[in-house]
């Protein structure tokens, strides 16, 4: 891989922060939801536009999700590469159009601070509308620290998520259309060549992720 690619893929880290925390953060309370918790993904196929405030370089993105196949598409406004989630696979990867490449991310491959742990509480905090939608709000919570708030749909599509890290980040829904979603959206491209992720030394400790952060 080379050097330019590296520093590329450093600079999309915060898509892929994005990505894993959208999708992520809800998968890992699946395997204990309870009538008191939020849908875990969303239940219909669809297309929302998010808008992020705060941050060293807030963004504007647009994600597609796959309600059948439990897959997500996000891509930043304006450029063509974009990040795949297969959640049932356990697989992110991303997709560099420019490059006719893709990259395999490992589940232990990025900062800690993109995952909650499994072990992330979630409380009802009251309602609100985004984007001309109802959601509920929910405080997540680890060994009693706050790590931020998220606003979700009956239907589990996330609408608001703010998380009380160093970068004290927002992203807001700002459009969201239900609709049917082409598989193709999902799928890397034939012809495109794999490349392997470079290590990031500033985005990695030695170990990667702590234990219990992340896909297991």
């Amino acid at each position: 891989v080379s050097g330019e690619v590296g520093v590329t893929l450093n600079g999309r880290l915060g898509m892929m922060k994005y990505v894993l925390s959208l999708a992520l953060v809800l998968a890992a309370t699946a395997s204990t939801w309870a009538e008191d918790r939020p849908q875990p993904f969303p239940t219909r196929d669809v297309t929302v536009q998010y808008k992020e405030t705060g941050g060293a370089d807030p963004q504007a993105y647009v994600m597609h999700f796959s309600a059948q196949a439990k897959k997500l598409r996000m891509n930043i406004v304006g450029e063509t590469d974009y990040s795949i989630m297969d959640i049932p696979a356990k697989r992110n990867i991303m997709v560099m159009e420019s490059d006719r490449a893709y990259m395999e991310m490992a589940p232990k491959s990025a900062s800690a601070h993109m995952l909650l742990p499994e072990t992330a509480a979630m409380t009802r905090a009251g309602e609100d509308t985004v984007a001309g939608l109802s959601c509920t709000v929910w405080t997540m919570t680890t060994g009693g620290r706050n790590e931020g708030t998220v606003c979700i749909t009956a239907d589990g599509v996330l609408l608001r998520s703010h998380y009380n890290d160093g970068g004290n980040e927002t992203s807001e829904a700002t459009a969201v259309e239900y609709a049917p979603q082409a598989a193709s959206l999902f799928e890397v491209p034939a012809g495109y060549e794999k490349m392997e992720m470079p290590v990031m030394p500033n985005e990695m400790g030695a170990g990667g992720m702590p234990e219990g952060m992340g896909l297991q």
